[in-house]
């Protein structure tokens, strides 16, 4: 199934930009990586006090996947690309003359924007845990030792 829905999102942007070609629109699919928030900064900080909040059974249940999770995003949004280059480098691409069809923005979307088009989704789920797993510094929830 995965292949498909790849190859049906490939086709539609490019029913789409032959479609608004006619029109005299541009179409360019920008396939972002990780772009460093205000939100997803304090996201980790949500979570914490979230689980610093649940029960003791809810904290021996779900703690130690709250601190994973908050940990991989916390370092995930260490390489992510400041909002504010990432909207320029997207108003650069959406003002020039003859721009490319497809751009990646960040290193992470050029990495794995071409795996994605040739790994099986549950190989790259693999590929991308196993990214997550090396860099993992899981903190400790608040009220644990």
């Amino acid at each position: 199934m995965e292949p498909t829905s790849r190859f049906g999102r490939t086709r539609r942007h490019a029913a789409l930009r032959r479609e608004a070609k006619a029109q005299g629109v541009q179409v360019v699919v920008v396939r972002p990586g990780g772009v460093r928030t205000g939100m997803a900064a304090h996201s980790g900080d949500v979570s914490l006090e979230f689980a610093d909040r649940m029960s003791p059974e809810h904290q021996r249940l779900h703690g130690g996947l709250v601190r994973s999770a908050v940990a991989s995003n916390t370092a995930f949004l260490k390489r992510a690309m400041p909002a504010g280059k990432a909207g320029a480098r997207i108003a650069e691409v959406a003002t020039k003359a003859r721009p490319r069809t497809r751009y990646t923005l960040g290193m992470d979307a050029a990495f794995t924007v071409p795996l994605a088009r040739h790994l099986p989704d549950r190989l790259m789920d693999r590929v991308l845990s196993a990214s997550h797993r090396s860099r993992r510094n899981t903190p400790a929830l608040p009220g644990e030792g």
